[in-house]
């Protein structure tokens, strides 16, 4: 489709110049593992390779158009974005009062329970376990080999 070629086309060069601008970032010091350019590429190198996926995919689809506007089809192909957004506003305003845990905690469960559903056991288990294991990773990662600190 046409606007997923446009999009990931400006995604792409969105990544471009980033991954550029990491290259004037500060060198790693003696006592770093990982310079402060490490994390900061490894992100933009994901989303660069997941759009190009999608712009790979946007090719090899047929588009289908509908002529006409619903709301009813508006929300159940959007809602789950939409209260993710949604979700990640009220993350962002409870990050610095309860914590980089708890509150990463609360967004995954919740965000992974609108994702997912929580109609199985294996389902909940599973969406426990990803965040927990998550949280405490890029907690560690941030604190320990890059050196910073998180609220």
């Amino acid at each position: 489709m046409v606007q997923d070629r446009i999009f990931g086309i400006s995604v792409l060069i969105f990544c471009l110049i980033m991954f550029m601008e990491t290259f004037n970032f500060a060198e790693k010091t003696p006592w770093q593992i990982a310079g402060p350019a490490v994390f900061p590429r490894f992100i933009i190198a994901v989303i660069a390779v997941v759009t190009l996926v999608l712009l790979i995919k946007s090719f090899l689809q047929k588009s289908d158009r509908t002529s006409s506007f619903s709301w009813e089809t508006f929300i159940n192909k959007y809602g789950k974005t939409i209260i993710l957004f949604a979700l990640f506003g009220v993350y962002v305003v409870l990050l610095p009062i309860l914590s980089f845990i708890i509150a990463t905690l609360l967004f995954l469960i919740v965000g992974q329970a609108v994702l997912m559903g929580l109609k199985k056991p294996k389902t909940i288990v599973l969406n426990l376990s990803i965040s927990v294991i998550m949280t405490f990773s890029v907690y560690l990662i941030f604190t320990h080999l890059l050196n910073i600190w998180l609220p």
